[in-house]
């Protein structure tokens, strides 16, 4: 059936292709590639499985026992790194986060604080900030937005996907604190819409039964506690034009503002949806400078008063915008610096406004910016990792708490003599393991319990204790952390991975002190984006890597390199390779190197096989329903290669949300 092999996709590596096909499944597609879904079919299946295989055949409820007997086989536990420690005792770092809310839990009657992270899931804290995770069983754990409910924390609600960085499944309820999560759907008519990003979500404070949410696939609204939600068109033009920020008048909840993305303007209705209208004089709309992002925020203490950051084309800061009237005219202020710049405006932009005081006001991006007087001037105060996203007050307007690609921390201005917070962490934990985002991954052979992982933005790190939950983790590298690492399997003082550290600092690293320090090994060659670098683990522990024209190779640990093919050059120029990953071939007497290349406009992917210094290039043979990003490129997140089946190759794509696999080299007859 269908059904069957979509059913196999959803629950990756329970069951091999083979293993499925002798416990009477149908077999793998006819292409090479298979097991693929987009978010659409991702939640039609999810819901296939918990609700309908019950009533299928014996051989899904065989399936269905199978499924329960392997995830039941070995409890998967945390390992770390439950933190990043830095130099400074009081700062440690966690990972990614996307949304801070603090809460007041009316059952315990203690003040409480939550954060969901890009892709670690939800977790809360209590006053001594031993954070504990409520998404575990969460079914997509990127967490774009949440809410609780007032009255109950048992009741939550999450929004899932990031913008630009993790595609969501849509939204889910739990009713009993995260141990079960339900779908939500999202309808628009009769249509479901599953946004890739949901960005804000919260009731009504005065009627607990209205409910709003915003998206990358416009605005939803809920008249029933959250039962029940359908499209509000803001935009007529537009009707599921994605929103980049949402908020509530809080002294008239039937106003709502929200900020669309792509220079489309803040719109306000003042009829809870009704009608909408747009707020933009003054504001620079779709002028042919306008970016993704335009983040907003109302004051609570004057909600005649917002501020409004929009970033420009390159998704770089435009301007800073505020208006005293409700939006009838916005001015531009003073302008703060480009805390938003090298275009990451297209994921981290955030302004917030104090409690009290509509002068004082918060924007976060790349840097952290504060005025005190309206916008006339802004100052840089001392603040915590960077790329920020989130920024939400405590119990006291002077205490805030911050969410960036570090993690979360709080900054307190009571006792500030110079104008700078006091940033700080100190004893916060999230255990057994943080919401730190692991690039690459890889063990020793030789000494089982030496791993070593490349992080988002918190450098590569390792641990010798990889069997224990919560075990320690130290940082030896830095930058945006390793998206390949190779540990030697008989000598693990010997490792090799990349790191990404901006423009010109993408070199090629090694390790032969067990991590205790490490060096560039270019050799000369060119740097490229995180440049690719693998070991092929087989008998004769060949390195490769490439550059901008080449696969090279080397027998000595990367002192020198070699080119790998005959060929002047193996990618033409413009192709940039992304992924490498290698291999040796089914007879074990030679070796096999995958590469896949940002151009589609030419081969898309490419084995290279047989002797280093001879290898032959052929293409890799993509499924057709490939899709590519608007720039004209496969995002993928790179390829690996199958331990014990040596013709299989994996490929993770970001752009469609999928894992591809070829089980023959990627192509027909290369073996």
């Amino acid at each position: 059936m269908k059904y069957t092999a979509i059913v196999l996709a959803i629950c990756c590596v329970m069951l091999s292709a083979a293993q499925a096909q002798e416990e009477g499944h149908e077999k793998p597609y006819l292409d090479f590639w298979n097991n693929w879904l987009t978010p659409t079919e991702y939640s039609q299946q999810l819901n296939y499985v918990q609700n309908q295989m019950k009533d299928e055949s014996q051989v899904e409820k065989n399936f269905k026992n199978r499924r329960r007997e392997v995830l039941a086989a070995e409890k998967w536990i945390g390992i770390g790194p439950s933190h990043v420690q830095m130099g400074d005792s009081h700062l440690s770092f966690f990972g990614r986060i996307r949304v801070i809310h603090p809460y007041w839990n009316p059952i315990s009657s203690t003040q409480e604080v939550y954060c969901g992270a890009s892709s670690g899931g939800l977790w809360y804290a209590g006053p001594t900030y031993d954070w504990k995770s409520l998404g575990d069983n969460l079914p997509n754990p990127s967490v774009g937005a949440f809410v609780i409910k007032p009255d109950d924390p048992k009741t939550i609600f999450v929004g899932t996907g990031d913008w630009s960085r993790f595609g969501g499944a849509g939204l889910f309820k739990t009713a009993d604190r995260g141990l079960n999560w339900v779908k939500v759907p999202l309808m628009a008519g009769t249509d479901e819409i599953i946004p890739a990003a949901i960005t804000d979500l919260f009731y009504n404070p005065s009627d607990m039964n209205t409910m709003w949410l915003s998206s990358s696939s416009g605005v939803f609204k809920s008249t029933n506690g959250g039962s029940t939600w359908n499209l509000n068109v803001v935009h007529t033009a537009a009707p599921q034009a994605g929103v980049w920020d949402m908020v509530m008048n809080p002294a008239d909840p039937s106003m709502i503002y929200v900020a669309l993305a792509f220079g489309k303007g803040v719109w306000r209705t003042t009829n809870a949806g009704g009608e909408w209208a747009p707020r933009n004089f003054g504001l620079p709309v779709l002028d042919g400078n306008v970016g993704t992002s335009l983040a907003i925020d109302i004051s609570r203490s004057n909600p005649l008063i917002l501020y409004a950051a929009q970033t420009d084309k390159n998704d770089n800061l435009r301007g800073v915008y505020k208006t005293t009237n409700g939006g009838s005219f916005w001015e531009e202020t003073t302008s703060p610096g480009a805390y938003i710049k090298s275009g990451q405006g297209v994921h981290t932009n955030v302004i917030r406004i104090d409690t009290e005081d509509p002068n004082i006001v918060y924007a976060g991006s790349v840097e952290f910016r504060r005025t005190t007087d309206g916008g006339s001037t802004w100052y840089s105060p001392t603040a915590a990792h960077g790329d920020y996203t989130a920024i939400e007050f405590g119990a006291r307007h002077d205490f805030l708490y911050v969410g960036d690609d570090g993690g979360i921390t709080f900054m307190n201005y009571l006792f500030s003599t110079d104008g700078n917070p006091i940033v700080d962490n100190s004893g916060w934990r999230f255990l057994p393991s943080a919401p730190i985002q692991s690039y690459a991954l890889d063990n020793a052979r030789s000494e089982s319990q030496f791993m070593v992982s490349g992080t988002q933005d918190n450098g590569t790190m390792m641990t010798v204790d990889g069997v224990y939950e919560g075990a320690p983790w130290q940082q030896f590298d830095g930058n945006d952390g390793a998206q390949q690492v190779s540990i030697d399997p008989n000598n693990a003082n010997y490792i090799y991975f990349n790191h990404w550290g901006g423009k010109n600092n993408n070199p090629r690293l090694r390790s032969h002190t067990h991590g205790m320090s490490s060096e560039v090994i270019d050799q000369g060659l060119i740097q490229i984006y995180y440049s690719p670098i693998s070991l092929n683990k087989g008998v004769y522990k060949v390195l490769y890597t490439v550059d901008t024209s080449k696969l090279w190779f080397s027998t000595n640990h990367g002192d020198s390199w070699n080119p790998a093919t005959t060929a002047v050059r193996d990618f033409l120029p413009g192709e940039g390779v992304k992924g490498l990953a290698t291999n040796v071939t089914t007879s074990g007497v030679a070796d096999v190197c995958y590469t896949w290349l940002w151009n589609p406009k030419n081969d898309s992917a490419r084995a290279f096989v047989g002797v280093p210094g001879s290898m032959t290039q052929r293409p890799m043979t993509l499924p057709g329903n490939l899709l590519f990003s608007p720039k004209g490129q496969v995002v993928t997140q790179g390829l690996r290669t199958d331990l014990w089946r040596k013709a299989t190759v994996y490929a993770f794509s970001d752009n469609p949300w999928r894992i591809f696999r070829s089980k023959t080299l990627g192509a027909v007859g290369l073996i």
